[in-house]
């Protein structure tokens, strides 16, 4: 996203909108939009961010969730910090969210990481290969049935392409380690 400026204004509002596009382009209501917005709460991005979030029933769980005094970057030239990657979600992904916090221990960048734990068993289900049948969201792999199996790749072989991969979105990565029912990113 632009740095917050008067004169980027524009584009980070074109930026909105195609994140707009993809949150309805989804057939899943369990959206995380998570990366560099270059919104601070209080700043004019800030603003615009929590207006698209008013607008598209959304909320900034990073913002609901950590202390007022957060900050995800850090700027050694200027001796400042500020609250500028976000993790915003739709509210059935909000919800099982357990806990997001700020990793200050890892410096890669100006940027610290970010981390969300979320129940992944909590997070409501849709997946529907086609209009009459729906995945069983509880399946054990190991377990399963040929027949159970053969359904599951029927039906990712449907969704997985469906699964937008940011090719408007740069400078967008995702680490994810996965402990039972757990998701961590």
């Amino acid at each position: 996203m632009p740095y917050c400026c008067d004169s980027n204004y524009d584009e980070y509002i074109n930026y909105l909108s195609k994140i707009s596009t993809l949150c309805d382009e989804t057939d899943s209501p369990n959206l995380f939009i998570v990366g560099d917005f270059n919104a601070c709460p209080n700043n004019n991005f800030g603003k615009l961010l929590s207006q698209f979030c008013l607008e598209h029933e959304l909320k900034t769980s990073d913002k609901t969730i950590l202390p007022v005094d957060s900050f995800t970057y850090v700027s050694d030239t200027h001796g400042t910090c500020s609250w500028l990657d976000r993790l915003v979600s739709s509210k059935s992904a909000h919800d099982p969210i357990q806990n997001i916090e700020k990793l200050h221990q890892f410096i890669l960048s100006d940027h610290r990481p970010v981390a969300a734990t979320i129940k992944t068993a909590a997070i409501p289900q849709n997946l529907l290969c086609d209009n009459k049948t729906q995945l069983d969201k509880n399946m054990n792999r190991n377990k399963a049935t040929q027949q159970q199996k053969l359904k599951y790749q029927q039906a990712s072989k449907i969704w997985l392409p469906k699964i937008p991969l940011f090719e408007e979105l740069p400078h967008v990565t995702i680490l994810c380690a996965k402990n039972k029912n757990t998701l961590t990113c």
